[in-house]
């Protein structure tokens, strides 16, 4: 037997990175071995070497020894991110590559099961880049025709009795996937309130820019949304950056009006299990702004995230806690049903975690001067293909 052949069979296999596929990806072939790819290695904490610097070291040694490149030490130590060509991420993780096209959207996954050398393994939590499935659209919400009105910031701080508060002092992490924010969108709003814009800073991650999509994309949005044009008659691309965009918007302009003191940090990342975790780490680990609360409005089936990305997101979340900040996550939009693909009841991650401030949504029936009645967000009026969702946990009790 070669050094090398026994180097391949001395390998520790991440059997929990699994993350079942999609229905109706189609696979297009190997991924071109020279592309020029990013992964990103998340050690675990506290450090098993008992130093993290050593970890770290670690990891700079297998990258070399492969022909890949550190390019960022993330916050804290805790992370790794390489880059190099495909051919030589296979052979550093032993899988292959292939490009894969579901729903019009192109991406990458490998095949096999990811392995690392067993003393890499030990400090390793997770492993990410090597596929960019990006994460689950937000819900299609349609409507049999126009609705009533939109609340104001102001009715809706009545109608749920939200404290009258400043924020001063406070800051704000919007964790963002896709979309961006208009500077005149948002002067409007805050001077039809009669207030000033809020303090807001940007910050990317991994090239992730503000693009926020155009008056026209909006608009055919808001045509299939209140049901004046059919879905498939505009593109699906555009229909999602319209849709990003309103999100990062509303996020930006609800806190804004709800606690007009506090500063907004908006935290731009790709779409993917890489971006969501390094927004997160890097707002959690922030020391210019130090954030107090983090929102995010995005999330996964349970039985689509994988027990690494769990296990990577919930160390950062307990790193959160352990500084005194308060993060929200969205409980999803599709009710108990949070993949409607697979008709089986299940919950929205992060927000199923316990470290984790669940966010759902409501409807509130009332009159001029109080709540008649408050009900779980649901599809029931307009034809909405949505819900609030909830339900029980299969990965926390």
């Amino acid at each position: 037997m070669t050094s090398a052949d026994a180097a391949r069979l001395s390998r520790a296999p991440l059997h929990d990175h699994h993350r079942p596929s999609r229905q109706g990806e189609k696979d297009l072939g190997p991924v071109e071995p020279s592309l020029l790819i990013q992964a990103t290695i998340v050690l675990r904490y506290p450090s098993v070497s008992g130093s993290i610097t050593d970890d770290v070291e670690q990891l700079n040694r297998f990258a070399a020894q492969h022909g890949l490149v550190v390019v960022e030490v993330g916050p804290g130590n805790r992370s790794v991110t390489l880059t190099g060509r495909a051919q030589d991420l296979e052979s550093a993780f032993a899988v292959k590559l292939v490009d894969v096209e579901r729903a019009g959207r192109r991406y990458r996954r490998y095949q096999g099961v990811p392995s690392l050398p067993p003393q890499l393994r030990e400090i390793a939590a997770g492993t990410f880049g090597l596929r960019s499935r990006p994460t689950r659209p937000r819900a299609r919400i349609h409507h049999a025709g126009s609705t009533n009105p939109f609340w104001t910031a102001q009715e809706m701080a009545t109608a749920y009795e939200f404290p009258e508060i400043e924020g001063t002092g406070q800051r704000i992490a919007l964790i963002e996937l896709g979309g961006g924010y208009s500077e005149a969108d948002l002067q409007q709003f805050f001077r039809k309130l009669g207030r000033d814009v809020p303090r807001i800073s940007f910050k990317s991650i991994d090239g992730a820019q503000n693009q926020p999509a155009s008056a026209d994309a909006i608009q055919a949005w808001l045509d299939v949304l209140e049901g004046r044009r059919e879905e498939s008659s505009v593109d699906s691309a555009l229909l999602e950056a319209a849709q990003t965009t309103v999100e990062v918007t509303m996020d930006i302009e609800l806190a804004g009006a709800l606690a007009p003191g506090a500063e907004l940090v908006v935290y731009m990342a790709p779409a993917t299990e890489e971006g969501i975790y390094k927004a997160l780490s890097m707002a959690a680990h922030d020391e210019d702004p130090r954030i107090d609360v983090i929102s995010m409005s995005w999330g996964e089936p349970e039985p689509y995230v994988s027990d690494a990305h769990m296990t990577a997101i919930n160390q950062v979340l307990e790193y959160a806690v352990q500084r005194g900040i308060t993060v929200c996550a969205s409980s999803g939009d599709f009710g108990a049903y949070d993949d409607p693909e697979s008709k089986a009841l299940s919950v929205n991650f992060p927000a199923s975690s316990p470290l984790v401030l669940a966010c759902g949504g409501s409807t509130v029936l009332r009159t001029i001067s109080e709540i008649e009645k408050e009900i779980a967000w649901t599809c029931g009026p307009h034809g909405m293909h949505a819900a609030s969702g909830g339900g029980v946990s299969e990965r926390f009790t």
